[in-house]
């Protein structure tokens, strides 16, 4: 069980929380993932998480998922390479990977 605001500190604001990963924590609830960007969290347990990012919207993964991340205004799931540089996703519907942080268009249908 993981929660972010008891993650193990690593240093200079950063914190590592099991299968989350690292993270710059000082401006909870707004953290800087390692792989991820700038993320706005709400995480209700230690085995869950919500969180928005400014691509994404709204996203829930968990222990169980992760890197896979459920999309909610999307209605579908991505992939996240985690350690790639930049990060991508892939996106199952279009058989295609994106820079997650690039300009990508998603369908909500």
């Amino acid at each position: 069980m993981v929660y972010l605001d008891q993650g193990t500190d690593i240093g200079h604001g950063w914190k590592r929380a099991g299968w989350f990963g690292e993270y710059f924590s000082v401006f909870i609830p707004w953290i800087y993932h390692f792989d991820l960007g700038w993320l706005f969290v709400e995480q209700k347990s230690g085995f869950d998480i919500w969180f928005y990012h400014e691509n994404l919207h709204w996203v829930w993964t968990s222990s169980e998922f992760f890197p896979f991340l459920y999309l909610m205004d999307y209605n579908k799931w991505i992939y996240v390479e985690l350690g790639s540089t930049p990060t991508v996703f892939y996106e199952f519907e279009s058989q295609k990977w994106f820079k997650l942080n690039s300009d990508f268009v998603l369908s909500k249908e």
